[in-house]
Order: C-alpha cells, then structure tokens, then sequence
C-alpha cells in the first residue's frame, strides 16, 4: 500500500494540474512516465533505449496522458512477465 501511495504522489509532483492542455513535447512525457515506474522495468530486467532525434511537441493534457502511458507501461510489463 505505501508503494501505491508512492507512485501516486510522485505522479501528482512531476505532471501538474490535471484537465489543463498544455504545450508539451513527447520526449519530455516519455521520460517522465519512464522516470515513474523506471524501478520496475529494472527489477524485470527491462532495458529502455531512447532514441530521440528533434522534439515533437502537442498540445494535450500532460496529466491524462502519463496516466495512458503509464498503464500501457504496465500492461508491457506484464506482458513480458
């Protein structure tokens, strides 16, 4: 329970308000939702290999989608378990 506890509030420190569409790049909220459950892909012996060339930004609600990214992270991460 304080792992979950953990992952939530780390979540709410590094996405910011929830509901406001912000001008973000895609490399910056890759990085983040990698830096959220980094620990877990290590401990499955996952490695991540980023490769980015020139930023690519969108205007999109950065909260809702780490939110995405991070369940898809899981449901990987269960895949390959």
């Amino acid at each position: 329970m304080q792992h979950i506890k953990h992952i939530v509030s780390a979540q709410q420190s590094l996405t910011g308000v929830s509901g406001i569409a912000e001008n973000i790049s895609i490399q910056e909220v890759l990085n983040i939702a990698i830096q959220i459950s980094g620990g877990s892909f290590k401990s499955q012996n996952i490695s991540i290999i980023k490769k980015f060339k020139e930023p690519l930004f969108i205007i999109v609600d950065k909260s809702k989608l780490l939110q995405d990214t991070n369940q898809s992270n899981t449901k990987c991460k269960r895949s390959t378990g």
